[in-house]
C-alpha cells in the first residue's frame, strides 16, 4: 500500500509503506520508500514513475497529505485516488 506525502494536481509524491511505527501508544510513523508519480489527465490516474533510490524515510501521521491508503492497480503501476486529496 503507498500514502500520499505531498505534491499537487500534476506530480503527487507517494510512499510505499515498508513498516508501522507506534510511539509510546501516542504518535504513529510510517517507514516507505518514496515514489514521485505523474498525471496522466486523459484518464485521471497516477503513474507511478521509477524511484532513483530505493532510501527509505520515516514520515509522521500527522506530517501526511491524507490518510487514505493508495492502492498500486495492476502491473503498470498505477494510483488511482478514491476520493479528492486537493
Amino acid at each position: 500500500m503507498c500514502l500520499a506525502l505531498k505534491g499537487d494536481r500534476e506530480s503527487l509524491h507517494c510512499g510505499k509503506i515498508k513498516l508501522i511505527v507506534v510511539h509510546k501508544r501516542k504518535r504513529v510513523f510510517f517507514v516507505v520508500v518514496k515514489m514521485c508519480t505523474c498525471y496522466s489527465s486523459d484518464v485521471g490516474i497516477y503513474e507511478i514513475l521509477d524511484a532513483a533510490d530505493n532510501s527509505l524515510d520515516l514520515v509522521a501521521l500527522d506530517d501526511l497529505l491524507d490518510v487514505t491508503p493508495l492502492h498500486q492497480l495492476g502491473v503498470q503501476k498505477f494510483l488511482i485516488l478514491h476520493h479528492a486529496v486537493y
